[in-house]
């Protein structure tokens, strides 16, 4: 497997949509905290890019298995390891290596930070498993925008903020319970909600322009069941809801004025 063969099976050109919350969420964190942690950022980036390359790999390595025999033509399969003939040995190797390097920089990540990170991560690595794997993996069913765009738009957005200042104690353990600065939970819950929507409307988008094929593989999502048309409205809905919730934010001094020209 050569590198155009790697980025081609981990799709690296949809990588954006996980690390643009971790990116925004930094830059927010410099805003409203003055706050930048260098070497947890740099932890971070790697964990979370390893990751989604694990996540879109294994769903691949997964489509390639139920489907290796649909067409007689190579040529005719979008999979680039169906299409290139590649040894899914290869593939599994390759997972694996994603795999431990996510494990060392979240190890590394947590030593960095605190025990919150590790129970963060742990979920957000638990729905990444039963995204694209099990009896019925999530991107499967009509729930994968509303689990990736709670992931990937809200949860990471909550650990870029929070990697930065977790010392500030609005999150943490008091002996045996957990103390919430519920303000500050909310704030960023705002923030993050722009991304929850825009990473919602990516998988949507991409849902709709693959329902044919998705049926034809067992994939029954979120467009199948509402339709194009109500979809589409959905789509546009979404945007609309994220420049609202912007220019509430910027009137209320969370971001900055800068935000509406973005």
């Amino acid at each position: 497997m050569n590198l155009k063969q790697f980025f081609r099976f981990v799709e690296i050109q949809t990588k954006v949509a996980s690390q643009f919350p971790l990116i925004l969420g930094s830059l927010f964190c410099v805003y409203q905290y003055g706050r930048f942690d260098w070497l947890a950022f740099g932890l971070f980036f790697t964990a979370l890019l390893s990751l989604d390359m694990f996540t879109t790999g294994l769903n691949n390595l997964f489509d390639a298995r139920r489907n290796r025999y649909q067409f007689e033509n190579k040529r005719d399969y979008h999979n680039v390891l169906l299409r290139d003939d590649l040894p899914f040995k290869w593939a599994e190797m390759i997972l694996l290596v994603l795999l431990v390097i996510v494990l060392i920089t979240g190890l590394g990540l947590v030593f960095q930070t605190d025990l919150i990170v590790l129970a963060l991560g742990m979920i957000s690595f638990g729905i990444a498993l039963i995204y694209s794997y099990g009896p019925v993996p999530i991107n499967h069913t009509p729930f994968g925008e509303i689990l990736s765009g709670f992931t990937m738009g809200g949860l990471i957005t909550f650990l870029a903020v929070y990697i930065h200042t977790h010392h500030l104690g609005w999150v943490g353990l008091q002996g045996d319970y957990l103390q919430l600065n519920l303000r500050e939970i909310l704030r960023i819950g705002l923030v993050g909600m722009p991304l929850i929507l825009s990473t919602a409307n990516i998988m949507l988008a991409n849902n709709m322009s693959d329902l044919h094929e998705d049926r034809q593989n067992g994939r029954f999502t979120l467009p199948h069941y509402i339709g194009l048309d109500h979809s589409k409205r959905l789509f546009s809905f979404n945007y609309l809801l994220i420049y609202l919730v912007i220019t509430i934010l910027v009137i209320t001094q969370v971001l900055p004025w800068t935000c509406l020209i973005v």
